[in-house]
């Protein structure tokens, strides 16, 4: 998945915003923004493109590519305004909210690159970790994913195609869409 993330929590959040656009982002950004990308290609495409999107909506993206240590290193501290970022694979576990939005999980310690807090959130992913019931543990998950799109501490984007080319004698190939390499192990060259 790729998805835009922000330094300031919720930052994407707007209580009356129509969800069909990107309206209420653009309504409630400031005019000049500094956007911290790779420098791989993807994410210099990515960043183009998004440029000159908002700046059709009058915001200005003043796109700084770092080499990824760099990158990592602002995102871990905060130091970034906006940022794009890819999540891939380990995000089907439940666990990953904890571990992505729970206040107690800012980097280093974990994956709320933004700073998200929300107490319910914190209190609902600490039920989760501990929950037995697959049934339980399935609504409380609900409700942490109806908190999310409601805050939006991220704002989803796309999902990447996940395509193979391979050799015939590999067999077929179950490809995940969470785009994670976990099919690696099941491989049987020689195979069908």
């Amino acid at each position: 998945m790729i998805l835009l993330a922000c330094a300031t929590a919720g930052c994407f959040h707007a209580t009356q915003r129509d969800p069909s656009s990107l309206t209420f982002l653009i309504e409630s950004s400031p005019t000049n923004l500094d956007p911290r990308f790779a420098t791989d290609e993807q994410a210099r495409l990515i960043g183009a493109a998004l440029q000159e999107q908002w700046r059709r909506a009058g915001v200005e993206l003043e796109l700084r590519p770092l080499e990824l240590a760099t990158l990592f290193s602002d995102v871990a501290k905060g130091n970034f305004q906006i940022t794009y970022q890819r999540w891939v694979g380990a995000n089907t576990d439940p666990d990953f909210f904890e571990y992505a939005f729970s206040s107690k999980r800012f980097p280093p310690d974990g994956a709320n690159r933004g700073h998200y807090r929300n107490a319910r959130i914190d209190a609902l992913t600490d039920q989760i970790r501990v929950e037995m019931n697959q049934e339980k543990r399935k609504e409380l998950c609900s409700e942490v994913q109806k908190i999310l799109a409601e805050d939006l501490p991220y704002l989803p984007m796309w999902f990447n195609d996940v395509v193979s080319v391979h050799r015939r004698s590999l067999g077929a190939l179950e490809l995940p869409s969470t785009g994670n390499y976990n099919f690696l192990a099941t491989l049987q060259p020689g195979g069908n």
